[in-house]
């Protein structure tokens, strides 16, 4: 059995097929992901300061610290802090800038 304390965690609901990420519950990733969409059903999708994604990003909530190219879907909102890089278009009802951000793409209020 493998003994490290350090490990992480794939979820019981948690799908990787043809380079798509389905989950159906709340995903922080902080880690270097390359996948065509990754997806949290009505679930937050948070981008952790580590972390450098590209893909479609699509859940209820999605908060970007990190770097992430492509773009963003939301039911619900957006926050895009200010140590985000994003570099894609976002759809949302709701989106907040944080001012030091750096954003290059579109909004599209929902």
């Amino acid at each position: 059995m493998y003994e490290s304390k350090k490990f992480t965690k794939l979820g019981k609901s948690l799908t990787i097929s043809d380079n798509q990420i389905t989950v159906d519950e709340d995903l922080f990733i902080d880690c270097n992901v390359n996948a065509s969409r990754i997806e949290a059903n009505n679930k937050t999708i948070v981008i952790g300061e580590n972390a450098t994604v590209t893909g479609e990003i699509h859940g209820r909530v999605v908060q970007i610290i990190g770097k992430l190219t492509g773009n963003v879907n939301a039911d619900h909102l957006i926050q895009i802090e200010e140590t985000a890089e994003l570099h894609g278009d976002v759809a949302a009802p709701l989106i907040k800038l944080a001012s030091r951000c750096r954003f290059y793409g579109q909004i599209n209020y929902t």
